[in-house]
């Protein structure tokens, strides 16, 4: 078995050598056509290269603008929520839930802006702004706000997860171009 393996690899080698030899003996118009086909797949290369960047930077930069808008919406929620608490209270809920509330949507809000912190995180922090979302739609429609109080949650959740789905594309993006 192993004189036979030898033996076909040594035919392996001289196959590969002779194959060298026809390619460096063949006409130069040969030599041209291998160049330009090696020319062509490296253009080809470097197109899909650029085509990846730039959907990498397409979907950077959708990602950035939704997640400044969600973090923008938190904050102003966490504002509004701070300073009008007779609304608050009036909607069932005691007041240290409105503080520790408050506190939450400021600290996620931050922590979504700071590129560093790792993916899995921000994750987590976009399922706890979909709870809050969720519970604001039902705490609005079970205190008769107008239809569009109570869709407002449920628009900013649908960013909210549009965002959410940009982060995983980065991160697959990210790994993949690392490889």
């Amino acid at each position: 078995m192993y004189a036979s393996n030898v033996k076909r690899n040594k035919m392996r080698a001289g196959n590969i050598a002779n194959n060298l030899k026809a390619i460096l003996y063949a006409p130069p118009a040969l030599h041209v056509c291998v160049v330009l086909l090696l020319i062509k797949l490296s253009l080809k290369d470097a197109a899909i290269y650029k085509l990846k960047y730039y959907t990498m930077k397409k979907n950077q930069s959708l990602y950035w603008l939704l997640t400044g808008a969600i973090s923008f919406f938190m904050l102003f929620s966490a504002y509004y929520s701070g300073t009008h608490a007779a609304e608050f209270n009036a909607m069932g809920f005691p007041n240290y839930f409105r503080i520790e509330l408050t506190v939450a949507k400021v600290i996620g809000a931050f922590i979504l802006l700071f590129p560093q912190v790792p993916v899995r995180i921000k994750e987590w922090i976009y399922v706890a702004f979909g709870v809050v979302l969720i519970s604001a739609c039902i705490a609005k429609f079970m205190n008769g706000y107008p239809m569009i109080g109570v869709l407002e949650p449920i628009i900013v959740l649908g960013l909210m997860i549009t965002s959410a789905s940009y982060l995983r594309r980065l991160d697959q993006l990210h790994h993949t171009h690392e490889a």
